[in-house]
């Protein structure tokens, strides 16, 4: 539940006049007659329920009731002792105390190497981008402990109720009800509409493969998904919104149903590919999310996250990547980065992203074995990732160099391609031909808004 004097911006004791006033200065900063942005009318909406609630007494009074109660409850696993409203008793156990000091002198330790080192420390920053790094992790293609469910198979019905939800603190996990919204209302589901849309499909994949992309449609801002093959000879527009901003298409692993982005909302949504029974995903009001990737192996969807209000005001660096399975939506916080360009390995086991750091880009790898990233590397400008077949190597088409003398690194200059192996990590330069797996269009090269199914494999070169 959000909270209602934070969305308003006053404190817990503001007098009514305060909060009267605080609403109608935010009320004129997203009303959708003066904020023309995506979201502006679901803030308001949320602006409205909680003047709803604090300008009223009596609401207000049950409100604050119910922070308190709240506030005292103990979290879950805590144990109190002693008298009603004592303060809890602390217990110290020796095994904290022994572990602490270690932990402390460990650091003591570390401290004195790099002050040691503090002269040598320019060398080898720069031997991490020019040189091979080896750095030890666990066995990345172990089975995940985290074990997802099948992928699920979509059938229309006439109603579905539920709803999922997911709490806007970056809890490690959750479990939710399942939801299914915007549901035909019979228990018939009219034929997708296939007509021509505004441009070509490209040329990428191989033959029989399919290509779901997001194209521009009505002359406005809408965009609607369009599948068909990839020669073009077949094509058919399956949301038909057109008052929508439908993005980021991603096919399931069995390639029967497709999981999307919805701009104007911020939600995640999962559709089969005939245009049948649309089922909303995510629906958290203080969440905006984006950038989805079905595993290809599994029923867990690997997306990016942020709140609402760091979304409005341009704060996008808070983003975080977020893993859903579509079959429990259980949700789980991986990556506290923004992370980018979502990639997994054609196993299912890791999830590959890239994340702008301080006037570089760093390159984070997410394995299901354990908690965090097995190891991260950066280089000043990283372009896109793909996968080799094997799922032990990834592909970087990076940019170190500028070539146009322009006096910055940008899409202009010319890249260089690098092997980053995994077992164990040593990064270089790639020097003999290899496969690149890439879902979204040929590789090297600019990413489409879409994704081919099954993933398209291209020999890259030196």
């Amino acid at each position: 539940m959000a909270d209602y004097y934070e969305l308003l911006h006053v404190r817990r004791d503001a007098s009514a006049g305060e909060i009267k006033k605080a609403y109608r200065q935010l009320a004129r900063q997203y009303h959708p007659d003066s904020n023309k942005s995506h979201i502006a009318a679901e803030h308001m909406k949320l602006l409205n329920a909680a003047y709803d609630v604090l300008g009223d007494e009596h609401k207000r009074t049950a409100y604050d009731e119910h922070l308190a109660a709240e506030a005292a409850r103990p979290p879950a696993g805590y144990a109190r002792t002693g008298a009603p409203g004592a303060p809890p008793e602390v217990h110290w156990r020796p095994w904290l105390i022994w572990a602490g000091m270690t932990m402390l002198a460990a650091l003591a330790a570390l401290t004195g190497t790099l002050f040691a080192l503090r002269d040598q420390l320019p060398n080898i920053r720069a031997a991490l981008i020019a040189t091979p790094t080896r750095i030890p992790i666990g066995a990345a293609t172990a089975l995940p402990t985290w074990t997802p469910t099948a992928t699920p198979t979509v059938t229309p019905t006439p109603t579905a109720t539920g709803t999922a939800t997911r709490p806007p603190t970056a809890t490690p996990t959750h479990t939710a009800s399942a939801t299914a919204t915007r549901t035909p209302t019979s228990s018939s589901v009219a034929a997708p509409e296939f007509r021509s849309s505004p441009a070509p499909i490209p040329p990428v994949g191989g033959p029989g493969s399919k290509l779901v992309i997001s194209e521009p449609t009505g002359g406005g801002s809408g965009r609607d998904l369009f599948v068909g093959n990839v020669d073009g000879t077949v094509k058919g527009n399956i949301t038909r919104t057109e008052d929508q901003a439908e993005v980021s298409p991603s096919w399931s692993p069995d390639g029967t149903r497709i999981v999307f982005a919805e701009l104007n909302s911020g939600y995640l949504y999962m559709i089969n590919a005939d245009g049948s029974q649309r089922v909303q995903l995510t629906d958290d009001p203080l969440m905006r999310d984006s950038n989805p990737t079905w595993s290809p192996r599994s029923s867990l969807v690997a997306y990016q996250t942020i709140r609402r209000e760091a979304f409005l005001n341009g704060n996008l660096g808070v983003g975080r990547v977020a893993i859903l399975d579509t079959s429990t939506r259980e949700e789980r916080i991986i990556g506290d980065q923004a992370g980018i360009n979502l990639s997994w390995s054609p196993d299912g086991s890791l999830l590959a992203y890239l994340a702008n750091e301080q006037g570089r880009t760093t390159l984070y790898v997410y394995s299901l074995n354990g908690r965090g990233a097995p190891f991260s590397l950066y280089l000043p400008r990283i372009r896109r990732i793909a996968w080799t077949v094997d799922s032990r190597q990834l592909m970087l088409e990076a940019v170190r160099l500028d070539t146009n003398g322009n006096g910055r690194l940008d899409d202009n200059d010319r890249g260089e391609i690098f092997v980053a192996g995994l077992q164990p990590f040593a990064l270089q330069p790639l020097s003999a031909p290899i496969a690149a797996v890439a879902r979204n269009g040929r590789f090297p090269g600019p990413a489409l808004d879409g994704d081919i199914f099954p993933p398209g494999i291209y020999p890259v070169q030196p």
